[in-house]
């Protein structure tokens, strides 16, 4: 409880007054509507205001007689604005007027007014009471009023809900009768009705600590575990402080039972990939993994590009197997985060309808609350190193693997062509780099600062806040991603609570400045002993002895820029006005807009310098918005035993898109790169992408008893992304749920079983996820490089079919949880099984080469399904006084496969898929090792027979290539465990993981140049190699690559590009990763008010500390990925101001 003397809460100040900072830089100002008149230092006052709050009159009678205040918070707010006019008055009549139809009373000692409850309070209407009626105003514990609030009668079916005031009225309530007052969230409350003809309430509900009644944001609305039917997942803005991400997307990463976070490389502001329960759809080629994202909403908005790629030119984010890119996202600071909501099945997100076939994240900024003027500042930094070490082969180990390729190759007479072997005759063999260490054993830095400001008075609150983020790159250059956010929030409402208006804006710039080219990566493989890239001058080299080495000047990398510019903007409207109690028509609008703007070049700098050297540059554009509205009629009353909400609403959303990009060529000079006006060739590509889309939506929930509930929704979709006749689909679901542990026969079981839920639901979503229009033909105007004109005119060419057919992808889906709670729910648990199964696939069928075109739209008579488990345990091990230990631990696995697909074996998808089997199954050569004579690798063919030279074709279409391996991840989920002692706290998160991924021999080169050649390896490598006949070897001989090695040496270099496409580089991978842990130590009260600040605390965060896993070279968390920017390992430092 705060205290307040003079209108200052103790130790700090508080204010009615507002500041508020909104859409994007512009000031709002909310004024208060008073004029005051008064006198000073007398015990008369004067004073003439029209809905003034308490706090305000109090401070002026202060003013004028000089006399203290001594009251709490919680008075104040709960207290009706007061309207007086006061002339010359003393002090204790003005206070009664003041106090007039106040739930509070006051005494005078010694020049101190001291305010408390009035035992019985009189009525808050103008009219008294009538007897046999019992008025009240249900509250939380710092006076906030709580609308919608249940107040009923105990043992009778007298029940009412509270009005847009918080008050409520009950009829013929007896004496000695008892309310039983709750609301979401929120500890019930049984009150006991007094004797008496003073029948009127004031109730403060004090917030559940118990995680079943914490608030989940669902699908436009609010819920709570206890009483939620569907499958829904929330993380804090605790949680995702004490991950450390920088991205909103990385705190997910294990924290979500069922959504599995997939992180391609440690590239600064690289974009995770999101997937919950599964892949929905097919892909139509066996070389790409599609990933079904689900939809991203932030505060209701959907953000216009998703987690989608933005990224147009080539640059380093698209390094490594699996390219991620990056994404709109990264522009969201996770410090204006309050929550994140994952919903999972068909309960919670079919009524998104076709938008949620995916899953549905609710994303929720943080908004102000009642009280005084609060403001934080929050700084963090500190270094960034890789997580795991990559230890390659010094200059000795080295040499001696490329002496013994030579010995493989029988090679005794060298060519006077030296580029061969130039790293044996032209460089130092005495010499040794490190280049890992030189390219990427720098030390980085991460930097994070967050300004916030927030308050208001019980009609209106204010939010504002402004970050800045940088993290730097761990190698040569002054690379770095760099983010600026400023976010804001309004809420208001009429004196009379008729009339609510809710305001936010989120505005980011987002720069990632990068090295224009993942060639950095070949720093691993550079050989030991290659001469420095720059000369006594500091130039790069790019002749060294008479030798070409322009092709490992890696320095020239560092030169070539890539700049992504991105601005984010998202801002978000909701009005809402009370007909009548209960019953609320509301409007939300909305509308995001991402702009982007991106640069690569390759300078003359960063080119062998020649006769007609020129340098390049690419320029891209895109521009992607939404306008999204929302009507919604909502309506929540008291029927018989339970409480029924009814939702009906409808949806409009303008989804728009454009992009431009040029590409020029021959500049002369590096001063002119960034205008292509300079450039002597251009060449161009833009396009356009426009969609509709409307709805209209219901749902009706009803929860009888507080232990049956029952949960029906629907939705009727229209997508302009289908053709006239094909474009509106019908979607629903229904959810039951039973609470067993309210059950009398349940009671005798409370001590120990204290919560038991059994929950089902079964619904259906859509798919529109095609580009739009892609049922019409389209045409297009001639590449100008590639298209001969006619009559100096370009022609068109086609580029889509007309097919007009194709509609809706359908997905059922079935969940059935077990929620238990033990020993007072100190332990939680809950149990999920879900099955969905996906048909009529939208997908790009393959066509024949002769039709013109690689493939068309259209439906799929294909079924495919994902099932799987989820288990989530949260625990409250210890709570003292001193000191607290919770943990929460989520586990989950999916199982995907393919139950029909009509005409498979004709299709062009025979290659890819099989009936009854994973649809995320790997084709590729069955392994049979070395041959123990020859030394050349060897695979199985399909009759079982051994060769080193299969057929690259699928084993349905007379080929070698089988299935191999399974891409689906068998399981995964997190660990968490917070403790508190005193004024210190310790979060500890682990990830953990186990699949079949590729190994580190994924990432071997078997090309040019093959291991032998002049290219580095890891140096545990050394001695894996087949040596001579009879050897057993894990790998095939050395080769230089040369064209004059020995008939055994050519067919190693002939047959060995077959080893990487093999289940020779796929293993179990599975690793425990102590993803992020913190540690914070906040300053006592008492050092606290001495400074005379609201509170301060330091803390260390540091993410990926350690890990233990099986996988042996590299991260197993980017399996594959030998030569990519590895994921880092952050520690930072900082402290966090309150004022």
């Amino acid at each position: 409880m705060l205290l307040n003397a003079n209108g200052k809460t103790l130790p700090c100040l508080s204010s009615t007054k507002l500041l508020l900072i909104m859409k994007f830089t512009v000031v709002f100002v909310l004024a208060a509507c008073l004029q005051v008149k008064a006198s000073t230092y007398a015990q008369n006052v004067s004073l003439n205001v029209r809905n003034a709050s308490l706090e305000l009159v109090f401070k002026e009678f202060k003013k004028q007689t000089g006399y203290n205040f001594f009251y709490n918070d919680a008075m104040v707010r709960t207290g009706i604005l007061v309207s007086v006019d006061l002339k010359s008055m003393p002090l204790e009549e003005a206070m009664k007027l003041a106090l007039r139809d106040q739930p509070l009373t006051f005494s005078i000692v010694n020049k101190t007014v001291v305010l408390k409850d009035k035992p019985f309070q009189p009525d808050f209407t103008a009219l008294p009471a009538p007897p046999e009626e019992l008025h009240g105003r249900v509250a939380d514990s710092l006076g906030n009023i709580l609308i919608g609030a249940t107040v009923r009668v105990k043992g009778t079916k007298e029940v009412v809900m509270t009005d847009g005031n918080g008050n409520f009225v009950l009829k013929n309530v007896e004496d000695k009768q008892t309310l039983v007052v709750s609301f979401t969230g929120y500890v019930t409350k049984e009150v006991p009705v007094k004797e008496g003809n003073n029948r009127v309430y004031l109730i403060r509900l004090s917030r559940s600590t118990n995680p079943l009644d914490e608030v989940q944001v669902i699908a436009y609305g609010t819920n709570t575990r206890r009483y939620d039917v569907g499958d829904v997942a929330t993380i804090n803005a605790a949680d995702i402080k004490s991950s450390g991400a920088t991205n909103v997307v990385g705190a997910l990463n294990g924290r979500i039972p069922g959504l599995e976070v997939s992180i391609f490389n440690g590239v600064p502001g690289s974009r995770p990939i999101l997937q919950a329960r599964g892949q929905n759809t097919l892909s139509n080629s066996a070389s790409v993994t599609p990933y079904d994202q689900p939809l991203i909403l932030i505060d209701g908005i959907p953000l216009p590009t998703q987690n989608n790629d933005i990224s147009m030119l080539l640059n380093s984010f698209n390094s490594g197997p699996g390219a991620t890119g990056f994404s709109a996202m990264n522009g969201l600071n996770p410090a204006d985060i309050e929550s994140i909501s994952v919903l999972k099945d068909a309960d919670a997100t079919s009524i998104y309808g076709s938008q949620g076939a995916n899953g549905v994240v609710v994303i929720t900024t943080k908004k102000g609350k009642p009280g005084r003027n609060a403001v934080n500042v929050t700084v963090t930094t500190g270094p960034s190193k890789l997580s795991r070490r990559l230890d390659m082969m010094d200059t000795q180990q080295y040499l001696r693997m490329r002496h013994q390729a030579i010995t493989m190759d029988s090679i005794t007479t060298f060519p006077s062509d030296q580029s061969y072997f130039r790293d044996l005759f032209l460089y130092d063999t005495t010499m040794y780099t490190d280049f890992m260490k030189e390219y990427f054993g720098g030390t980085a830095n991460s930097t994070d600062a967050h300004l916030s400001m927030s308050g208001g008075s019980g009609n209106s609150t204010y939010w504002v806040s402004a970050g800045y983020t940088r993290q730097s790159y761990n190698m040569p250059g002054n690379f770095s991603d760099k983010r600026y956010t400023l976010h804001s929030a309004l809420s208001t409402h009429s004196s009379n609570n008729k009339i609510r208006a809710n305001f936010g804006s989120d505005v980011s710039y987002d720069v990632n400045n990068a090295p224009g080219s993942p060639a950095l990566g070949k720093a691993m493989m550079t050989v030991p002993n290659h001469p420095s890239m720059l000369d006594a001058n500091g130039n790069l080299v790019w002749i060294y002895k008479g030798q070409d080495v322009s092709s490992d000047q890696l320095l020239a990398e560092t030169k070539k820029p890539f700049n992504i510019e991105n601005y984010m903007f998202n801002n978000y409207l909701r009005l809402n006005y009370e007909v009548i109690p209960g019953l609320n028509i509301a409007a939300n609008a909305g509308w995001a807009l991402t702009l982007s703007r991106q640069y690569s070049a390759t300078p003359l700098a960063a080119v062998k310098p020649g006769n007609g050297t020129t340098g390049s540059a690419g320029f891209g554009q895109s521009n992607d918005q939404t306008i999204n509205l929302e009507p919604q009629v909502d309506y929540r009353k008291t029927v018989g035993d339970g409480e029924l909400q009814v939702l009906l609403g409808g949806t409009y959303r303008k989804v728009t898109g454009t992009f431009s990009q040029q590409l020029g060529s021959g500049y002369t000079d590096d001063g002119l790169l960034k205008t292509i006006m300079a450039a002597t060739a251009v060449s161009y590509s833009d396009g356009a992408d426009v969609s509709k889309y409307v709805a209209g939506f219901g749902r009706i929930n009803y929860v009888y008893k507080e232990k049956y509930i029952a949960n029906f929704t629907g939705r009727r979709d229209g997508s302009s992304n289908f053709g006239p006749d094909r474009r509106f689909g019908s979607f629903g679901s229904i959810g039951l749920g039973w609470i067993i542990s309210e059950e009398k026969f349940m009671k005798s079981l409370k001590p120990v079983l204290s919560f038991v839920k059994l929950s089902g639901n079964y619904g259906t979503n859509g798919s529109d996820g095609v580009a739009p229009y892609k049922y019409q033909p389209f045409w297009k105007v001639g590449s100008a490089t590639n298209t001969q004109t006619f009559d100096g005119t370009r022609p068109y060419t086609a580029n889509n079919l007309y097919n007009p057919t194709y509609s809706w992808a359908s997905k059922h889906s079935i969940n059935l949880g077990l929620d238990l709670g033990f020993m007072d729910d100190k332990i939680l648990v809950n149990l999920a099984y879900y099955r969905s199964r996906t048909g009529n696939q939208l997908t790009a069928y393959t066509l024949p080469a002769q039709s013109g075109f690689n493939s068309v739209v259209q439906n799929m008579d294909a079924t495919l399904q994902d099932a799987g488990l989820e288990l989530s345990i949260t625990s409250r091990n210890i709570t003292t006084k001193d000191f607290k230990w919770t943990t929460s631990f989520n586990i989950s696995g999916n199982r995907n496969k393919l139950i029909s697909f009509p005409g498979l074996a004709t299709s062009a998808y025979a290659a890819n898929y099989t009936i009854g089997k994973s649809t995320s199954r790997i084709y590729g050569f069955k392994y049979a090792g070395v041959n123990d004579t020859t030394g050349v690798f060897q695979y199985y063919k399909a009759n079982g027979t051994i060769t080193s030279a299969p057929l690259t074709s699928n084993i349905n279409k007379g080929g070698d290539m089988q299935p191999i391996a399974n891409a689906q991840t068998d399981f995964f989920g997190g660990l968490n465990n917070s403790f508190t002692y005193k004024n210190w706290s310790l979060s500890l998160f682990f990830k953990f993981s186990k699949a079949m991924t590729k190994n580190y021999l994924a990432g071997l080169s078997y090309a040019s140049p093959l291991p032998g050649g002049q290219i580095n390896l890891p140096s545990f490598m050394e001695n894996m190699f087949w040596t001579k006949p009879g050897d057993q070897g894990k790998l095939m001989r050395l080769t230089t690559g040369y064209y004059g090695a020995a008939r055994n040496g050519q067919l190693a270099q002939r047959y060995g590009s077959y080893f990487t496409n093999s289940d020779a580089v796929y293993s179990n991978n599975f690793y425990l990763r102590l993803k992020s842990a913190m540690l914070s130590y906040s300053l006592s009260p008492t050092t606290v008010k001495r400074l005379g600040i609201q509170g301060c605390a330091f803390n260390i965060t540091a993410q990926n500390l350690f890990t233990i896993t099986n996988y042996k070279f590299g991260d197993p968390e980017t399996p594959g990925s030998l030569y990519s920017i590895p994921v880092q390992l952050i520690v930072t430092g900082g402290f966090s101001l309150d004022f």
